[in-house]
């Protein structure tokens, strides 16, 4: 758990780093933070009373992961996390934010036709999902009335 407590330490820095502006630092906090994984949260610990916190601790990873590809986009490394946001969609393939850092990786990249690809695949389903079920995505219409799909 000490190591926990290093990681959520780590990533508060590094969103203490974003909000100031400062990608730069950002992307190293988060890259510190997310390098000590290994596997999936409390892999190790059998008992299935810590479903809930491996969970939640999993979701922290996926948003330091996200946090970090957002800084690097910001810093214009587009290249340097498209693999990673490409494996965490194929694990990930709902999560919205993950699907619009890794079109906007992709586009930034001159990679138009894999941005699209994504986009069919995981946002323009959604667009037609019924309100009622809340799973309407917010950044779909933007991204085609923006001219790049």
């Amino acid at each position: 758990m000490v190591d926990w407590h290093r990681f959520l330490g780590l990533v508060g820095q590094a969103r203490t780093a974003r909000s100031a502006g400062d990608e730069g630092d950002a992307a190293e906090l988060l890259r510190r933070a997310l390098a000590m994984w290994r596997g999936s949260a409390l892999a190790d610990v059998p008992a299935d009373s810590l479903g809930p916190l491996r969970t939640r601790m999993d979701t922290q990873r996926l948003a330091a992961a996200e946090d970090l590809a957002g800084s690097e986009l910001a810093l214009g490394r587009a290249g340097d996390v498209i693999e990673l946001l490409t494996d965490l969609a194929l694990r990930e393939p709902a999560r919205e934010r993950l699907a619009a850092l890794l079109i906007d990786a992709l586009r930034i990249a001159g990679r138009r036709d894999d941005a699209v690809a994504v986009y069919r695949r995981t946002a323009a389903p959604r667009r037609f999902t019924p309100a009622r079920l809340g799973a309407t995505c917010g950044w779909c219409g933007s991204a085609s009335e923006a001219g790049w799909l």
